[in-house]
């Protein structure tokens, strides 16, 4: 029983993306705001978005029937060996959303790869060059970043530590939000002055239910080796069930991220902030 369970267990660790390369590769890639990369499955091209924000693979229904996917029998997920770049995944099973997609970029998007993606090899997301660089088979080497690495918390999704004016913040690490995002409970402590956006009706994640927000400045914003004086944020009235405020006081936007390379090591539980020199 032992040795079975070890042996589920080194299954169950093995990267969904691998590669036979030894060396970083760079991976096709846009960056429309969004980082899109495109997918061949069964010899149909659809293009993703690359989101840390979530916590799986998935497809629009239709997009994946069109592509030939294997739909499991109760029709809420498919599979099939699809590849991005010089990585390969085998029987890498998606989600099924009902009338995802959009256009953007110049192309159209069909779905969306989370978490998988970034547990099977160290990423890099080099957004002042718009690049996305994976280095597969362990062939990453931290001294190459020059900066210290900033922790992150890893469960399903991963979390990090930023501040607002000393007080600490825990954040969703969302390369899918336009913006940074603080829960009102945890807004309440930060803002500064009265709100500088009129009301908006916002909907956070896929399917969550719509909530309302507004823009303030926050004190001095602190995170890894970022720092920045005048910050401003998005306040929203209530979080979403994906994100809730016990485990979350808001989400860490691209916003923050467009001067810097992002290297991301789920193995090690750290990320490297390297600004643009």
């Amino acid at each position: 029983m032992m040795l079975l369970q070890g042996i589920l267990a080194a299954l169950l660790a093995m990267p969904l993306f691998t590669s036979a390369a030894t060396t970083p590769q760079v991976i096709p890639s846009r960056f429309p705001g969004r980082i899109l990369i495109p997918a061949v499955i069964n010899g149909h091209t659809l293009w993703f978005h690359l989101d840390t924000g979530t916590n799986g693979l998935f497809i629009d229904a239709g997009a994946a029937a069109q592509a030939g996917m294997k739909l499991d029998m109760a029709g809420h997920s498919a599979s099939a060996d699809i590849d991005v770049g010089t990585l390969h995944a085998s029987d890498a099973r998606f989600g099924l959303l009902g009338r995802y997609g959009y256009d953007d970029g110049g192309v159209h998007v069909s779905g969306l790869i989370g978490t998988p993606f970034f547990d099977s090899n160290v990423v890099t997301l080099d957004y002042p060059h718009e690049q996305v660089i994976v280095y597969p088979n362990h062939c990453f080497d931290p001294r190459t970043t020059h900066v210290a690495p900033t922790p992150i918390d890893l469960t399903n999704v991963a979390r990090v530590r930023a501040w607002f004016g000393g007080k600490e913040a825990r954040m969703l690490l969302d390369t899918g939000s336009q913006r940074t995002i603080l829960f009102e409970s945890f807004a309440r402590n930060v803002i500064v002055g009265p709100p500088i956006s009129p009301e908006q009706r916002i909907t956070i994640g896929i399917g969550a239910a719509p909530t309302y927000e507004r823009e303030y400045r926050t004190k001095p914003f602190i995170f890894g080796g970022l720092q920045i004086t005048q910050m401003t944020a998005i306040v929203a009235d209530a979080a979403p069930d994906a994100v809730p405020e016990s485990r979350y006081d808001g989400i860490l936007g691209r916003d923050i991220y467009p001067e810097f390379r992002i290297t991301l090591d789920y193995d090690d539980r750290v990320i490297y902030l390297q600004p643009e020199p």
